[in-house]
């Protein structure tokens, strides 16, 4: 799957969350295209979808794209020594950086947003429980 592919949604839900949409779905689609891709490209999708959600809620420019960016890092780094896929660990982690990003934007902490985004991790996360995300090559038996 190419990387820019995952901009387009992310153009649409910043749109949406500019205009009608008052939680940042944003912040989760970062958050899950950097459990599926442990990798550079998750910090690129990070940095731009910031800046589109920048300029599209007109922000400061660059700084959801540094908050998403710092938050894609330390996801990676604690999924080295945590599973980053465990539901207690998603769940923890979303409230958090939901918590951390609503009160650097608003100037206090969104319990209604923090809720409402940890519900739809879980769903998501159950979602992604029954997708084959990577396959196992060692019960691969390929025919000669």
């Amino acid at each position: 799957m190419k990387s820019y592919l995952i901009l387009l949604p992310v153009l649409l839900l910043s749109l949406f969350q500019g205009s009608f949409l008052g939680f940042n779905l944003v912040l989760l689609v970062v958050i899950f295209y950097t459990i599926l891709k442990q990798d550079k490209q998750s910090l690129y999708v990070a940095l731009f979808s910031g800046l589109i959600l920048d300029l599209s809620k007109g922000y400061l420019v660059g700084l959801s794209a540094l908050i998403l960016l710092l938050f894609s890092y330390l996801l990676i780094l604690y999924s080295y020594r945590f599973s980053a896929t465990h539901w207690v660990f998603l769940v923890v982690f979303v409230a958090l950086s939901s918590a951390l990003y609503s009160f650097l934007f608003y100037g206090f902490f969104d319990w209604k947003e923090i809720i409402v985004l940890v519900l739809i991790t879980l769903i998501m996360r159950f979602v992604l429980r029954f997708l084959p995300l990577e396959t196992d090559k060692r019960y691969i038996k390929l025919k000669r």
